[in-house]
This record gives structure tokens, sequence and C-alpha cells, in this order.
């Protein structure tokens, strides 16, 4: 991926250009060249030749360097970014960690980037060497060659001239022709990687995807013994899950933080694959549906939910085909109509000021509402809240999601948080702990469990408001 990154597709025109000018230079420059001496021709394409291969070990060497430049960029990036990034703006001033961090920049620079681009530079200066010498010995030649006509065959100064400005022209064809070959060959290394992700990223959403959706708006979503692990650990973050959410139920899944309650979503979502078990839509694994078509039955609010910098209207509908009416009733639902309305421009209001110096920054609750909005507008028949309401304080939280459960009734939602605010008006409650569900039912069943998870954490929470 961080190879593919680095295609430049907008070089390769400018290449394909630069390499068919050289091209017919020299053409028209053979000719000339070969009344002196075909040998000289003939080693003015030795040269070439040499070239072109020294340049194609020089390409090696260079994918080979990003490659492993790859990890150190993506940290120099990430610091580089803090360093500059508004958001972080106001945690490196009140903690005074400007110098800290950008000690911690010049030791990634000292120690993993410079000797990596020392080691780099040897590699290309000995290349370059050979190349030196291979035009020092054909200008040797060239000259040699010139000379001894101009002695020895009564050449004229002015014939002298014309030929060796001829042959220095070839050559530096020769070197556009090798050159421009050479960064063509370089654009292909990097598209080859550009084009394996577009492929993979296909290959992923269509394989065995054959099996299509009912178009009745009902689903039965099934976990069947789904476990999940990150690549390259062993540590499991979700155990032999097993759960059933049928249609038009609402169910709330809880847990301390770490439980696994983020990890569910995101299966549920198909943004992870299960590394055991499965998950079935009406009995079909969710594998055999057409991610496109999948992605068009389920609204998903994050809890680290982002916003664009766009107006309010395009955060909303996120589609170029939007239905403005629609727009304004999910902002009235999502409760944001009276900030919204009180603006200048109203819902033509850009998100933030990167575009727009009368762009709007939202509060973080406000924030969240304007992503509720969102869900609310791609009106599926399934709709997942996971822990969106995070910036807002428990009874505010409370209201939103009781708000937002009035507004779903008859389709499937999925309520995801530590805060039991969901809890009193959803169908079931599903209570996570270290990745294993540990007590399923409605709250009052729940309560009533001695010693019970749920039970313990409904109690701490509640004498905080007694």
């Amino acid at each position: 991926v961080s190879l593919a990154q680095y295609n430049r597709f907008n070089e390769i025109l400018m290449y394909f250009t630069g390499f068919f000018g050289a091209v017919v230079n020299l053409l028209s420059l053979s000719a000339i060249i070969l009344t002196i001496n075909p040998l000289i021709l003939l080693l003015l394409i030795a040269v070439m030749i040499f070239k072109i291969n020294i340049d194609k070990l020089r390409r090696k060497i260079y994918y080979r360097w990003r490659g492993e430049y790859a990890p150190i960029t993506r940290k120099m990036s990430y610091y580089s970014d803090i360093m500059h990034g508004v958001e972080y703006g106001k945690e490196l001033r009140a903690n005074s960690l400007e110098d800290w961090l950008f000690s911690k920049y010049k030791k990634i620079v000292s120690e993993e980037y410079e000797p990596l681009i020392r080691e780099n530079n040897k590699s290309h200066l000995r290349l370059d060497a050979f190349v030196r010498i291979s035009d020092i010995v054909q200008e040797a030649v060239v000259y040699l060659v010139l000379a001894f006509r101009v002695i020895f065959r009564g050449m004229l100064i002015g014939d002298f001239s014309m030929y060796l400005t001829s042959v220095t022209k070839f050559a530096n064809s020769m070197a556009g022709v090798s050159g421009c070959f050479s960064n063509l060959m370089t654009c292909g290394l990097f598209a080859k990687d550009f084009r394996f992700c577009l492929e993979e990223s296909k290959r992923i959403k269509e394989k065995g995807c054959s099996t299509h959706l009912p178009e009745d708006k009902e689903y039965t979503i099934e976990f069947r013994n789904v476990s999940f692990r990150y690549p390259n650990t062993d540590r499991l973050i979700l155990k032999n899950i097993n759960i059933v959410l049928r249609p038009g139920e609402s169910l709330s899944v809880v847990g301390l933080n770490g439980a696994g309650k983020t990890t569910f979503v995101k299966l549920l979502c198909r943004l992870y694959k299960p590394t055991e078990g499965e998950i079935l839509v009406n009995g079909i694994p969710v594998g055999d549906i057409p991610f496109e078509e999948y992605g068009k039955i389920i609204a998903v609010v994050f809890q680290d939910f982002r916003l664009f910098a766009f107006s309010v209207r395009e955060n909303v509908q996120m589609d170029t085909r939007g239905n403005a009416d629609k727009v304004s009733e999910s902002i009235a639902e999502s409760g944001l109509a009276e900030k919204i309305n009180k603006l200048p421009k109203g819902e033509d209001t850009f998100v933030y000021k990167e575009f727009d110096s009368e762009g709007i920054e939202f509060s973080g609750g406000e924030g969240q509402k304007l992503a509720i909005a969102r869900a609310l507008y791609k009106n599926t028949p399934i709709v997942i809240l996971d822990e969106p309401t995070s910036a807002l304080d428990p009874i505010a939280e409370y209201d939103v999601y009781k708000h937002f459960h009035s507004l779903s009734k008859g389709r499937t939602s999925l309520y995801i948080s530590h805060r039991l605010s969901s809890t009193r008006f959803t169908d079931k409650i599903a209570v996570f702990s270290e990745g294993e569900i540990c007590e399923y039912g409605t709250h009052k069943e729940l309560i009533a469990i001695s010693g019970g998870i749920y039970k313990e954490m409904f109690e701490m929470q509640a004498q905080y408001y007694r």
C-alpha cells in the first residue's frame, strides 16, 4: 500500500512525449554521424545500452529503498502531522510538548532516516561513477577520430564543429531516451503496486459475492460462533460470539472499555472478517453478499465519526443527487435544526474553515448530532450507534438515544455504549466482558441477577444521579 502511494501517473505523459522526441532526434542525427565513421555510431549505441542497464539497477535500488523507507516515513509523517495539526494544538501547548515532540522527530531522522539515505546515496554514487567513465571514454574516442580527420584527412574546422555538435546532441538525445525510459519503468513499478491494491480491493468485494439480498427490508442478523483476533497477534478480541438480531428488534451492547463492543460493530459492518465462525443475514453468509449492496442496508454512526469540509447539506446527504427536503427533515430529527437555521447560509454553510472563512466549527455534541442526521438520511433498515454520544452528558445522551429510538421504530437498531442510557428502552441487552457475551436479556431480567455484571454497572452509574 505504501509503495502504491508513490505512483507517478501524472508524469507518464510527460515522459512518453520526451521519449519519442528524443527518438526523432536520434534518427535525424544518425545520418550525419554515419558519414564520419559507423564505428562512432556503434560506440554511442553501446554506451546508451550500458546506461540503460545502469538505470535498471538504479530503479531496483530505488524501489527497494522505498520499501525500506515506508515504515520510517509513516513515523515521520505522523510526527509531522501532530506538529502541524490544529486539533493537537491545545494538548501540545497546555503540556509544553513542542520540544519533546520535535526531539522524537529528530531522533527518527538521525537514527533511521539518514543512515538509509546515506546507504542509498552510496549505491547511486557508485553507479554514477560507471556512467561518468563511459562518458569520458565516449568523448575521448570521438575527439580522437575527429582530430585524426582534421590532421590527416584535411577536415575543415567548420565541419569539425558540425560533427562534434551532432555527436553531442546525439549523446544528449540518447540520455533523454534512456532517462525517459527509466522513469517510465519506475512509474511502472509503482503502478504495479497501485493496480494490485485496486484489483485486490475489487477481488475482496466481489469474491463469492453472487447472492443478492431480498428487497423486503426485513433482515435477521446472526453471529454464529464468531471469534476475532487482529493479524499477527494471539489474543482473541472476541470469543465464540453467538447472537441473533431479528427484524425491528433493538439491542443495546454494553460493557467496560476494551470488552470488544466496537470490534463487534466493525465485524457487522464488514470492516473486519471473522477469524473463526460466520455472520449471516437471512441465513446468507455476509461474504456472499455484494459489498455495496450490503452497505445499503446499514447506517452507522461510529464513536470516532468524521465530518468533512463540505457544506452541512453535503455532510448529511453525502450524495450529489440529494433530496433537500429529506436533508432538512433529518437535521430536524437529529435536534440540530435550531442551530443550522441561525447560520447566515443555513444548510449551505461549510463545516470547518479549509475552504470558507465563514465555515462553522461544531462542538462535539453538535458534530455528533450532524453525524446522526447523516444516518437518519440514509434511511436503512438497520441502524447502529457506536457510542456517538460520548461528548454529551449522560442526561443529554439518554435524550438522544430515546429520541433516536422513537425515530427508528420498525427498523433494526443497535446501540453500543459503556454508559447505560440506551438500555431502558431497547428490547434486549448484550453484556460484553473480555470479548464474550456474559449476560443477555431484558433490563428487568439482567437487573435481577444477583452479582451480575450488568446490575453492578447499572447501580454503580445510577448512584451518581440519585
